[in-house]
């Protein structure tokens, strides 16, 4: 498994989007468009090796300051999406009702692809209906789900302050938007400012069908040409609109099946289609602590290990370098003991 960047313990939230076994074409290029959405702090050239497992990812996500998981499978009952929170979950598990990529997207409104400069801001995430009364009367299970669904969507992005940020310095944003169902129904949008009031050497730019610059010694004499009058198209166009939104895809809609504690794995908070009783739903705690109680202990025995090997290792090599410096030695002495003997001068025996 390789990246494209390795970032700090910084508290930016990001993602690891990547699928497992086979899945469809159109599945394959929704993980590509689903990296596009978590720019900048996502990793948009991660390669998954096939060898590569869950572990694996949790075992570097401390490294390159990851905190999710997105992960898309198939099966013969269609897609699925699992969204898990690093390290130690809660893992959320959806059926992938239905999606559209960037590009059906192009393909169906006409729109141009999501500029370069837009991916260099995180998107807003903005919620809606997770806590609908409608489902509270219906179905309060789902509601607390839902709940837990939101905490955990809101906090794949950055956290910012609507009050303090800037609107223009907002180029992107995501709404996450739950039916009276619990279906929840994701868009991508981007952010299109009007210009600023003061801005009239632009908008005669914009303006004008036909306009020639060719007599402009530099773009500062813009200023002096003939500025069109306030009652323009553009004007109009702008009129009342302080943000314009261009949906830019994916799109998609998620039902939830199940809620997990852990990673994947441990006591399972919420199912779609089973309902447990109080003595059920205890023993399965119960079953879930031992479970973690048997990985603990697992982890210590193996970082036991871990450590007893590395004592045994270096005791090995400063075997092998004691050894080694050992030999030397002798070598030396032997070497000085035939030069000692090369440098004595030559006796022949004297004849009677």
């Amino acid at each position: 498994m390789s990246s494209d960047k390795s970032a700090p313990n910084d508290g930016i939230p990001r993602s690891f989007v990547f699928k497992r076994g086979k899945v469809s074409i159109a599945a394959a290029d929704l993980v590509k468009d689903i990296r596009q959405v978590f720019q900048p702090y996502g990793f948009i050239q991660l390669k998954v090796r096939k060898g590569n497992n869950l572990r694996d990812f949790t075992a570097v996500s401390g490294i390159l300051g990851a905190t999710h998981m997105t992960i898309l499978t198939s099966s013969g009952e269609g897609t699925t999406m699992r969204i898990i929170k690093l390290p130690a979950g809660p893992t959320l598990t959806f059926r992938l009702k239905d999606y559209s990529t960037m590009v059906d997207m192009h393909k169906a409104f006409k729109t141009e692809p999501l500029p370069q400069f837009a991916m260099n801001y995180p998107a807003l995430c903005i919620t809606a209906g997770f806590k609908s009364q409608a489902i509270k009367d219906a179905n309060p299970g789902l509601l607390k789900a839902l709940d837990l669904c939101k905490i955990t969507i809101q906090g794949m992005y950055p956290e910012l302050n609507v009050a303090e940020v800037s609107l223009r310095s907002l180029k992107r944003c995501v709404l996450y938007s739950a039916n009276d169902t619990g279906a929840i129904t994701f868009r991508h949008y981007l952010l299109r400012h009007p210009l600023d009031a003061e801005s009239e050497s632009l908008k005669v730019l914009l303006g004008e069908k036909r306009l020639s610059l060719g007599h402009l010694d530099t773009i500062d004499d813009i200023s002096t040409l003939k500025v069109r009058d306030p009652k323009t198209d553009l004007d109009r166009f702008f009129k009342d609109k302080p943000v314009r939104l261009i949906e830019m895809g994916p799109r998609y809609t998620l039902e939830l099946i199940k809620i997990e504690s852990g990673l994947t794995t441990g006591l399972v908070l919420y199912h779609a289609y089973i309902t447990k009783t109080e003595e059920q739903i205890a023993q399965a705690e119960k079953k879930a602590r031992q479970t973690r109680g048997r990985l603990d202990k697992e982890a210590k025995r193996e970082i036991l290990r871990r450590r007893l090997r590395v004592e045994r290792e270096k005791k090995e090599h400063a075997r092998i370098t004691k050894e080694h410096e050992k030999t030397a030695d002798n070598l030396a002495s032997y070497a000085a003991e035939k030069a000692g003997e090369l440098s004595e001068p030559f006796m022949e025996p004297s004849g009677e």
